[in-house]
């Protein structure tokens, strides 16, 4: 949870590819995700934020607009009647 909230707030996130993890954050639309375990691409991704603070920014906006879209009720209950 606290991933989505970090993007909902405008921040871009790291995240492992395990679990839930994969269903909060997507490659390059508000966050990244790395191998679990993998600190040299944490510390690739975080060196390439701090250079680059724009990119930054930019991520952080991207998550949010993500989060908007697609983590709310109207966005659920269209999943669920696309299901049943």
């Amino acid at each position: 949870m606290s991933l989505t909230e970090a993007q909902a707030a405008g921040l871009p996130v790291i995240g492992s590819r395990s679990g839930g993890i994969t269903d909060a954050v997507k490659e390059g639309a508000g966050g990244w995700l790395i191998e679990e375990q993998d600190s040299a691409a944490l510390a690739q991704h975080l060196s390439h934020l701090v250079a680059a603070p724009e990119a930054f920014a930019a991520q952080g906006k991207l998550g949010a607009a993500r989060i908007r879209r697609e983590m709310n009720w109207a966005s659920y209950a269209a999943r669920i009647r696309s299901i049943v």
